[in-house]
């Protein structure tokens, strides 16, 4: 239904640059194939990477414009359930990341993984650890922006689905955290 290639992130300009990142990196278990069961778990095919059979893009809808951020993300994980992504194994694309980017912007990319939680919860609570790693995220995101009382909710959810002590200790963090911060 799609295929995508590799991509290198760097940073710098010109000939003073420095390879930042890999994607997809060596974590991802299934690259090629069936690549759903990684994708529920991260975001690993990136835009610039991807070409789309257009019946499938028409199929699933096309982006969702309503996302702040990880469009890409969000349009793979309704892709990926029609059928296998092929991977070419080459960096094809090299990505440089603008002040402005979407994808540095905390704000907009914690309030899309909200709402990619929320939307896809029924696909994503069939992949043991997703919802447990997807609230885990949200909420550390939360926490790094201060906003306590936002974490809270996230991390009890993570502990609630994955029952690591981790997680209650934060979320026991963010609640006592987020009574004495104004978030």
């Amino acid at each position: 239904v799609a295929v995508y290639c590799g991509m290198r992130v760097v940073e710098g300009e010109g000939d003073s640059y420095k390879i930042k990142d890999r994607l997809p990196g060596t974590e991802i278990d299934t690259p090629s194939g069936d690549v759903l069961p990684s994708l529920v778990m991260t975001s690993f095919i990136s835009t610039q990477t991807l070409m789309i059979r257009r019946d499938i893009f028409h199929k699933v809808g096309g982006f969702d414009t309503q996302l702040p951020a990880l469009e890409d993300w969000e349009l793979m994980l309704r892709v990926a359930q029609h059928g296998r992504v092929l991977f070419v194994d080459e960096d094809l694309v090299e990505q440089r990341f603008s002040p402005n980017s979407l994808t540095k912007d905390k704000v907009k990319r914690v309030t899309a993984q909200e709402m990619i939680l929320f939307k896809h919860r029924d696909m994503l609570s069939g992949y043991p650890g997703a919802l447990t790693l997807g609230h885990s995220r949200i909420a550390g995101a939360h926490r790094a922006l201060g906003a306590d009382r936002k974490a809270y909710p996230h991390s009890f959810k993570a502990w609630k689905h994955g029952k690591r002590p981790k997680d209650f200790a934060l979320a026991c963090l963010s609640f006592v955290r987020g009574l004495f911060r104004a978030s």
